[in-house]
């Protein structure tokens, strides 16, 4: 039997120009790149969806959570953006300082090791694991511009447009 997490047809067509392939299982869905070194697991959890990675034989470290599942694919372009430049293309580099954050946006530190969102002053229904130095909450505030097809084109696009041009740093700007 399969899970019930849909995603959308073009996160799953970039997965797959990205080397990924969706697994299926009961409770959870797993896109890994072609020898299954790198795994993003969506699995299904009673107030929204968790999102997380392994490597190789490694455990697997929560990365995100979210309460809709359009929060979790906009993470995952970003996540398998970095397997798509074989075509050379230019490396998109967010900010990750604390005080980086996208306009209208502002971070918080939630439970633990979790961090949140504000997007003008309203809280928004997703937690990433912090990192400390580098806040991940910072990049994917970066993401939330558009839609996920413009996202998508933009980490396809040699320019980083529509959203992402700012961003775009050169090979020896890594």
């Amino acid at each position: 039997m399969a899970s019930e997490i849909v995603l959308d047809p073009d996160l799953i067509a970039f997965a797959a120009q990205a080397g990924f392939r969706l697994h299926d299982d009961i409770t959870s869905l797993t896109l890994a790149d072609a020898g299954g070194e790198i795994r993003y697991t969506i699995a299904a959890v009673p107030d929204g969806y968790l999102l997380t990675r392994a490597e190789r034989a490694e455990e697997p470290e929560e990365l995100m959570w979210a309460a809709t599942l359009g929060y979790v694919e906009i993470m995952l372009v970003e996540l398998m953006s970095p397997a798509i430049e074989h075509r050379r293309l230019p490396r998109i580099k967010l900010p990750y300082g604390w005080d980086e954050a996208a306009d209208g946006f502002a971070p918080f530190r939630a439970d633990g090791r979790w961090a949140g969102l504000r997007r003008d002053g309203v809280e928004l229904p997703v937690r990433l694991v912090d990192g400390g130095i580098l806040h991940p909450v910072i990049q994917y505030s970066h993401l939330l511009a558009g839609s996920l097809r413009e996202l998508i084109n933009s980490f396809s696009s040699p320019d980083g447009t529509p959203l992402l041009r700012d961003h775009v740093r050169e090979s020896s700007d890594r």
